[in-house]
């Protein structure tokens, strides 16, 4: 097992980037948080609706075992344009503001 006793993970997956328009995102189409972590060696792992949070992270506290909670939730995200300037310009932008 590669999750020590002590030790929980929560992922809170909304499946959306927000700051960009709300595009989905791959855990929102296909890649599955909790098989990954399956398969990278944690045995206690859950995935959960966001509604059930307090009672799965609760169980996670009493079982005393290392786990993995893949809480799925909405967006929740306002809709926003997609950011059109190029990231270049933006890094550029950014070193600017930094700099002065």
């Amino acid at each position: 097992n590669n999750c020590p006793d002590n030790y929980i993970l929560m992922i809170i997956d909304n499946g959306s980037y927000g700051s960009t328009g709300d595009q989905p995102t791959y855990t929102g189409q296909k890649t599955d948080l909790a098989g990954m972590a399956r398969a990278a060696g944690c045995d206690n792992v859950v995935e959960v609706q966001d509604v059930d949070t307090g009672k799965a992270l609760q169980d996670a506290i009493d079982s005393g075992k290392g786990t993995v909670m893949v809480v799925k939730c909405d967006s929740g995200n306002a809709k926003m344009p997609v950011i059109t300037m190029d990231p270049v310009v933006i890094r550029h932008r950014l070193m600017e503001a930094v700099a002065s």
